[in-house]
């Protein structure tokens, strides 16, 4: 199996590309458990070494197209895939095992998304048990050690609606925490077409404290945020 290498913008995702794969849809034949074992069952097979700190994990992030083609993503964390330089190697030329993949489907039609799972070469070609999900062995990002919620309502201070049109409004700021603890590969849904707004929502992102960046087992990895909005606007 062959991949080419995407790269997006670290900070912003093009509307051709869904943010995240459809909710209730399966991007693998069989889910994750039939994924991480497809995994397993090729390394095996293959006799990959596991690599010598058993703590690398590796953030794969993919784009599934309309015709249910793979291509690997560039990751804008270079420093996260420098401490995990074995882990990402390895999960790269693993992606020729995993040949069961669902094309994504948004109001009947086939569409390009992303998809995200964690590569543990340890717990994979080692530690591996049926029934295996990297999910279990995760832990999401935090701010101030208080989860999202602490977050939403900093934002939700921070956003001004004086100067929209809006009475009423709804949307999802989308984002990855990165392995320092700093946002990146931001996407709003919807923007509105309006570039003021999405300045400001850009604006209220930036934060002087730093997010505890997620893990898996001890080891910090990139993990993605869902930051849903939704107020009612009195005009004077």
């Amino acid at each position: 199996m062959k991949y080419i290498l995407l790269f997006f913008s670290p900070f912003f995702l093009t509307a051709q590309v869904n943010y995240s794969f459809p909710t209730n849809q399966n991007a693998y034949e069989g889910g994750m458990e039939a994924l991480y074992k497809d995994l397993h069952d090729g390394l095996i097979k293959d006799s990959i070494k596991v690599c010598s700190n058993a703590d690398e994990v590796y953030r794969m992030k993919v784009l599934v197209d309309e015709n249910a083609n793979v291509k690997f993503v560039h990751e804008f964390d270079t420093q996260y895939v420098e401490s995990n330089f074995c882990a990402f190697e390895i999960a790269k030329k693993s992606l020729k095992y995993l040949t069961k993949w669902n094309a994504p489907e948004v109001n009947g039609k086939k569409v390009k998304a992303l998809f995200e799972f964690y590569f543990s070469p340890s717990d994979l070609i080692n530690n591996f048990s049926p029934g295996y999900k990297a999910e279990n062995f995760l832990t999401s990002a935090s701010f101030k050690n208080r989860g999202i919620k602490e977050f939403q309502q900093q934002f939700s201070k921070c956003f001004d609606f004086g100067d929209f049109e809006f009475t009423e409004i709804e949307f999802t700021v989308n984002f990855e925490v990165n392995s320092k603890g700093k946002i990146q590969f931001i996407f709003i849904e919807p923007d509105y077409g309006n570039k003021s707004f999405t300045n400001m929502i850009l604006g209220c992102l930036e934060t002087k404290e730093k997010w505890e960046p997620g893990k898996y087992r001890n080891t910090p990895v990139i993990t993605k945020i869902k930051l849903p909005i939704k107020a009612t606007i009195t005009k004077n």
